[in-house]
Protein backbone atom coordinates (compact mmCIF):
# COMPACT_ATOMS: atom_id res chain seq x y z
CA UNK A 1 0.00 0.00 0.00
CA UNK A 2 1.48 3.33 -1.03
CA UNK A 3 0.79 6.38 1.10
CA UNK A 4 1.13 9.84 -0.37
CA UNK A 5 2.23 12.31 2.28
CA UNK A 6 1.84 16.04 1.82
CA UNK A 7 4.25 18.41 3.56
CA UNK A 8 1.67 20.28 5.67
CA UNK A 9 -1.29 17.95 6.10
CA UNK A 10 -1.20 14.25 5.45
CA UNK A 11 -4.14 12.59 3.77
CA UNK A 12 -5.53 9.40 5.23
CA UNK A 13 -7.14 7.01 2.78
CA UNK A 14 -6.86 3.35 3.73
CA UNK A 15 -3.60 4.22 5.46
CA UNK A 16 -2.60 6.34 8.41
CA UNK A 17 0.20 8.77 7.58
CA UNK A 18 2.50 9.68 10.42
CA UNK A 19 5.79 11.41 10.86
CA UNK A 20 7.36 9.61 13.78
CA UNK A 21 10.63 10.49 15.40
CA UNK A 22 10.95 8.41 18.55
CA UNK A 23 13.22 9.79 21.22
CA UNK A 24 14.28 8.02 24.37
CA UNK A 25 11.70 8.23 27.10
CA UNK A 26 12.79 10.63 29.79
CA UNK A 27 11.15 11.48 33.05
CA UNK A 28 11.63 13.59 36.12
CA UNK A 29 14.62 13.13 38.37
CA UNK A 30 18.35 13.20 37.81
CA UNK A 31 20.22 10.89 35.48
CA UNK A 32 22.76 8.99 37.55
CA UNK A 33 25.57 6.84 36.27
CA UNK A 34 25.15 3.25 37.36
CA UNK A 35 28.06 0.82 37.40
CA UNK A 36 26.59 -2.32 38.80
CA UNK A 37 26.63 -6.04 38.41
CA UNK A 38 23.72 -8.38 38.13
CA UNK A 39 23.97 -11.82 39.77
CA UNK A 40 25.28 -14.30 37.24
CA UNK A 41 26.70 -11.62 34.94
CA UNK A 42 29.63 -9.28 34.82
CA UNK A 43 30.14 -5.95 33.17
CA UNK A 44 29.02 -2.35 33.17
CA UNK A 45 25.34 -1.65 32.91
CA UNK A 46 23.00 1.05 31.70
CA UNK A 47 20.19 1.72 34.15
CA UNK A 48 16.59 2.38 33.17
CA UNK A 49 15.07 4.10 36.17
CA UNK A 50 11.26 4.19 36.66
CA UNK A 51 9.90 7.72 36.75
CA UNK A 52 7.38 6.70 39.42
CA UNK A 53 7.48 3.97 42.09
CA UNK A 54 6.43 0.54 40.80
CA UNK A 55 6.02 -2.90 42.26
CA UNK A 56 8.49 -5.69 41.60
CA UNK A 57 5.87 -7.35 39.42
CA UNK A 58 5.47 -4.22 37.26
CA UNK A 59 9.25 -3.90 37.00
CA UNK A 60 9.49 -7.52 35.83
CA UNK A 61 6.72 -6.90 33.29
CA UNK A 62 8.56 -3.84 31.95
CA UNK A 63 11.72 -5.93 31.55
CA UNK A 64 9.78 -8.64 29.72
CA UNK A 65 8.20 -6.11 27.31
CA UNK A 66 11.57 -4.49 26.60
CA UNK A 67 13.19 -7.86 25.93
CA UNK A 68 10.39 -8.71 23.50
CA UNK A 69 10.90 -5.36 21.73
CA UNK A 70 14.66 -5.86 21.51
CA UNK A 71 14.14 -9.31 20.04
CA UNK A 72 11.74 -7.91 17.47
CA UNK A 73 14.27 -5.32 16.30
CA UNK A 74 17.03 -7.90 16.00
CA UNK A 75 18.95 -7.53 19.27
CA UNK A 76 18.04 -10.60 21.38
CA UNK A 77 21.44 -10.53 23.11
CA UNK A 78 20.77 -7.13 24.71
CA UNK A 79 19.03 -8.33 27.86
CA UNK A 80 17.09 -6.21 30.35
CA UNK A 81 16.85 -7.45 33.94
CA UNK A 82 15.25 -6.09 37.10
CA UNK A 83 17.88 -4.94 39.58
CA UNK A 84 16.72 -3.42 42.83
CA UNK A 85 14.27 -0.63 42.04
CA UNK A 86 15.49 -0.16 38.46
CA UNK A 87 16.23 -2.11 35.31
CA UNK A 88 19.78 -2.99 34.26
CA UNK A 89 21.00 -3.53 30.70
CA UNK A 90 24.51 -4.66 29.81
CA UNK A 91 26.06 -1.69 28.01
CA UNK A 92 25.91 -2.39 24.27
CA UNK A 93 29.19 -1.88 22.44
CA UNK A 94 27.37 -1.71 19.11
CA UNK A 95 26.03 1.83 18.49
CA UNK A 96 23.11 0.32 16.57
CA UNK A 97 22.13 -1.73 19.62
CA UNK A 98 22.29 1.36 21.83
CA UNK A 99 20.10 3.27 19.35
CA UNK A 100 17.62 0.39 19.29
CA UNK A 101 17.51 0.31 23.10
CA UNK A 102 16.78 4.04 23.22
CA UNK A 103 13.92 3.75 20.76
CA UNK A 104 12.23 0.68 22.24
CA UNK A 105 12.34 2.24 25.74
CA UNK A 106 9.38 4.48 24.88
CA UNK A 107 6.31 3.82 27.03
CA UNK A 108 4.22 3.26 23.91
CA UNK A 109 0.92 4.75 25.10
CA UNK A 110 -1.04 5.25 21.88
CA UNK A 111 -4.22 7.31 21.58
CA UNK A 112 -6.26 8.93 18.84
CA UNK A 113 -7.72 12.41 19.33
CA UNK A 114 -9.76 14.67 17.06
CA UNK A 115 -7.97 17.86 16.01
CA UNK A 116 -10.03 20.86 17.06
CA UNK A 117 -10.85 23.45 14.42
CA UNK A 118 -11.49 27.18 14.32
CA UNK A 119 -14.80 28.77 13.37
CA UNK A 120 -13.63 28.61 9.75
CA UNK A 121 -12.96 24.89 9.94
CA UNK A 122 -9.15 25.21 9.91
CA UNK A 123 -7.24 22.80 12.18
CA UNK A 124 -5.95 24.55 15.29
CA UNK A 125 -2.19 24.28 15.00
CA UNK A 126 0.39 26.71 16.34
CA UNK A 127 4.07 27.09 15.50
CA UNK A 128 6.86 26.34 17.93
CA UNK A 129 6.89 25.39 21.60
CA UNK A 130 4.74 28.34 22.64
CA UNK A 131 4.68 30.03 26.04
CA UNK A 132 5.49 28.31 29.28
CA UNK A 133 2.46 26.67 30.79
CA UNK A 134 0.35 29.33 32.47
CA UNK A 135 2.88 32.09 31.70
CA UNK A 136 2.56 34.72 29.01
CA UNK A 137 0.37 32.66 26.72
CA UNK A 138 -3.03 33.39 28.13
CA UNK A 139 -5.04 36.49 28.85
CA UNK A 140 -7.61 36.83 31.61
CA UNK A 141 -10.98 35.40 30.71
CA UNK A 142 -13.74 38.03 30.52
CA UNK A 143 -15.10 38.86 33.95
CA UNK A 144 -18.61 37.84 34.91
CA UNK A 145 -21.30 40.42 34.08
CA UNK A 146 -21.62 43.07 36.80
CA UNK A 147 -24.55 45.37 37.55
CA UNK A 148 -24.06 49.04 36.74
CA UNK A 149 -25.08 51.97 38.93
CA UNK A 150 -28.39 51.99 37.14
CA UNK A 151 -28.90 48.34 37.95
CA UNK A 152 -28.44 47.29 34.31
CA UNK A 153 -26.14 44.35 33.77
CA UNK A 154 -23.40 44.94 31.22
CA UNK A 155 -21.94 42.09 29.22
CA UNK A 156 -18.17 41.60 29.40
CA UNK A 157 -16.12 42.04 26.25
CA UNK A 158 -16.15 39.13 23.85
CA UNK A 159 -13.35 36.55 24.18
CA UNK A 160 -10.30 37.49 22.10
CA UNK A 161 -10.40 34.34 19.97
CA UNK A 162 -12.74 31.85 18.39
CA UNK A 163 -11.02 29.00 20.19
CA UNK A 164 -13.29 26.36 21.71
CA UNK A 165 -14.03 26.12 25.40
CA UNK A 166 -11.51 24.61 27.74
CA UNK A 167 -7.77 25.30 27.81
CA UNK A 168 -7.93 27.47 24.67
CA UNK A 169 -10.86 29.71 25.58
CA UNK A 170 -8.69 32.59 26.76
CA UNK A 171 -5.50 31.94 24.80
CA UNK A 172 -3.66 34.93 23.45
CA UNK A 173 -3.96 34.58 19.65
CA UNK A 174 -0.59 36.24 19.17
CA UNK A 175 1.18 33.45 21.07
CA UNK A 176 -1.31 30.62 20.97
CA UNK A 177 -2.01 28.30 23.88
CA UNK A 178 0.55 26.80 26.22
CA UNK A 179 1.18 23.07 26.11
CA UNK A 180 -0.89 21.05 28.54
CA UNK A 181 1.34 20.39 31.56
CA UNK A 182 2.45 16.88 32.48
CA UNK A 183 0.61 17.14 35.79
CA UNK A 184 -2.66 17.24 33.84
CA UNK A 185 -1.69 14.59 31.29
CA UNK A 186 -0.72 12.15 34.03
CA UNK A 187 -4.25 12.28 35.42
CA UNK A 188 -6.34 9.42 33.94
CA UNK A 189 -9.19 11.92 33.55
CA UNK A 190 -7.19 13.72 30.84
CA UNK A 191 -8.53 11.24 28.27
CA UNK A 192 -11.82 13.16 28.55
CA UNK A 193 -10.30 16.63 28.25
CA UNK A 194 -9.21 19.00 25.50
CA UNK A 195 -5.41 19.25 25.46
CA UNK A 196 -2.60 21.01 23.63
CA UNK A 197 0.16 18.58 22.59
CA UNK A 198 3.45 18.99 20.72
CA UNK A 199 4.80 17.57 17.52
CA UNK A 200 8.58 17.20 17.39
CA UNK A 201 11.10 17.37 14.60
CA UNK A 202 14.18 15.78 16.11
CA UNK A 203 14.47 17.29 19.59
CA UNK A 204 12.57 20.48 18.76
CA UNK A 205 8.86 21.22 19.14
CA UNK A 206 7.78 22.56 15.77
CA UNK A 207 3.97 22.48 16.07
CA UNK A 208 1.36 22.47 18.84
CA UNK A 209 -2.05 20.95 18.20
CA UNK A 210 -5.29 21.68 20.01
CA UNK A 211 -6.97 18.32 20.45
CA UNK A 212 -10.24 17.02 21.78
CA UNK A 213 -10.67 14.09 24.17
CA UNK A 214 -9.47 10.62 23.20
CA UNK A 215 -11.92 9.31 20.62
CA UNK A 216 -14.42 6.88 22.05
CA UNK A 217 -17.59 5.00 21.26
CA UNK A 218 -19.41 4.84 24.58
CA UNK A 219 -16.89 3.29 26.95
CA UNK A 220 -14.67 2.01 24.12
CA UNK A 221 -11.55 4.20 23.95
CA UNK A 222 -9.40 4.46 20.84
CA UNK A 223 -6.00 3.60 22.33
CA UNK A 224 -3.36 1.00 21.56
CA UNK A 225 -5.88 -1.64 22.65
CA UNK A 226 -7.52 -1.39 19.21
CA UNK A 227 -4.38 -2.89 17.60
CA UNK A 228 -3.60 -6.59 17.37
CA UNK A 229 -0.16 -6.40 15.75
CA UNK A 230 2.29 -4.19 13.92
CA UNK A 231 5.15 -4.90 11.55
CA UNK A 232 7.76 -2.89 9.68
CA UNK A 233 7.71 -3.17 5.91
CA UNK A 234 9.63 -1.81 2.96
CA UNK A 235 8.17 -1.11 -0.47
CA UNK A 236 9.69 -1.56 -3.89
CA UNK A 237 11.20 1.93 -3.79
CA UNK A 238 13.02 1.29 -0.51
CA UNK A 239 10.66 3.32 1.69
CA UNK A 240 10.01 1.96 5.18
CA UNK A 241 6.60 2.11 6.87
CA UNK A 242 4.69 0.29 9.61
CA UNK A 243 1.55 -1.71 8.96
CA UNK A 244 -0.81 -2.00 11.93
CA UNK A 245 -3.63 -4.50 12.17
CA UNK A 246 -6.76 -3.79 14.17
CA UNK A 247 -8.46 -6.27 16.43
CA UNK A 248 -11.83 -7.45 15.13
CA UNK A 249 -13.61 -5.01 17.43
CA UNK A 250 -11.02 -2.30 16.82
CA UNK A 251 -11.40 -2.50 13.04
CA UNK A 252 -15.16 -2.36 13.25
CA UNK A 253 -15.07 0.60 15.64
CA UNK A 254 -12.47 2.41 13.52
CA UNK A 255 -14.65 2.17 10.42
CA UNK A 256 -17.75 3.17 12.36
CA UNK A 257 -16.37 6.18 14.26
CA UNK A 258 -13.27 7.39 12.42
CA UNK A 259 -14.34 6.43 8.91
CA UNK A 260 -17.93 7.40 9.57
CA UNK A 261 -18.39 10.11 12.16
CA UNK A 262 -15.00 11.75 11.53
CA UNK A 263 -14.81 11.28 7.76
CA UNK A 264 -12.87 14.20 6.20
CA UNK A 265 -11.91 15.54 9.61
CA UNK A 266 -8.39 15.54 11.09
CA UNK A 267 -7.40 12.87 13.60
CA UNK A 268 -4.16 13.06 15.58
CA UNK A 269 -2.08 9.98 16.21
CA UNK A 270 -0.61 10.51 19.67
CA UNK A 271 2.21 8.41 21.09
CA UNK A 272 3.33 9.15 24.65
CA UNK A 273 1.58 12.54 24.53
CA UNK A 274 3.37 13.58 21.35
CA UNK A 275 1.51 14.16 18.10
CA UNK A 276 3.10 12.00 15.45
CA UNK A 277 0.73 13.05 12.67
CA UNK A 278 -2.65 14.66 12.13
CA UNK A 279 -3.97 13.26 8.83
CA UNK A 280 -7.30 14.03 7.27
CA UNK A 281 -9.62 11.03 7.11
CA UNK A 282 -10.42 10.36 3.47
CA UNK A 283 -11.65 6.77 3.62
CA UNK A 284 -14.65 5.21 5.31
CA UNK A 285 -13.55 1.58 5.20
CA UNK A 286 -10.04 0.51 6.18
CA UNK A 287 -10.23 -3.26 5.82
CA UNK A 288 -8.88 -4.03 9.28
CA UNK A 289 -5.46 -2.44 8.83
CA UNK A 290 -3.66 0.83 8.22
CA UNK A 291 -0.17 1.95 7.32
CA UNK A 292 1.94 4.45 9.20
CA UNK A 293 4.32 6.21 6.86
CA UNK A 294 7.24 8.37 7.96
CA UNK A 295 6.42 11.30 5.72
CA UNK A 296 9.11 13.55 4.27
CA UNK A 297 12.26 11.42 4.04
CA UNK A 298 10.39 8.53 5.65
CA UNK A 299 11.48 6.11 8.36
CA UNK A 300 14.89 4.60 8.71
CA UNK A 301 14.91 0.83 9.07
CA UNK A 302 15.44 0.98 12.85
CA UNK A 303 12.77 3.67 13.30
CA UNK A 304 10.20 1.55 11.50
CA UNK A 305 11.21 -1.63 13.33
CA UNK A 306 11.25 0.10 16.71
CA UNK A 307 7.83 1.69 16.17
CA UNK A 308 6.38 -1.67 15.13
CA UNK A 309 7.93 -3.31 18.20
CA UNK A 310 6.57 -0.61 20.53
CA UNK A 311 3.05 -0.73 19.06
CA UNK A 312 2.94 -4.51 18.87
CA UNK A 313 4.22 -5.36 22.34
CA UNK A 314 1.91 -3.39 24.61
CA UNK A 315 2.44 -0.36 26.81
CA UNK A 316 5.14 -0.26 29.47
CA UNK A 317 3.66 -0.01 32.98
CA UNK A 318 5.92 2.96 33.76
CA UNK A 319 8.05 5.59 32.09
CA UNK A 320 11.80 5.05 32.19
CA UNK A 321 14.74 7.42 32.48
CA UNK A 322 17.55 6.28 30.22
CA UNK A 323 20.90 6.61 32.06
CA UNK A 324 24.13 6.14 30.14
CA UNK A 325 27.37 5.21 31.95
CA UNK A 326 29.63 8.23 32.05
CA UNK A 327 26.73 10.62 31.39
Amino acid sequence: MVVMVERRWQRMTAAVAASVLIASCSGSGSSTTVHTSVPGDAGRYISLTPTTPVSSGELARAASILNDRLRLVGFPNVVVKPHGTALAVLTPTDPAALDALRQVSAVGALAFRLVLVSSTGAPLEFAGPGPASGVGGTVPCPAAPAPTDAGVTQSPPAPPTTFPAGPLACADPSAGPALTPDSVLQDPASVNQDVVLPQYTGKDITVRYALGPVIRDGTYLFTGEILSSAQAQIDATGVWSVEVNFTTTGGSEWDKIVGGQYYQQYVAIVLDNRVESAPQIEAQKFGGSATISGGGSGFTKIEAEALAAVLGSGTLPVGLTFNLPGA
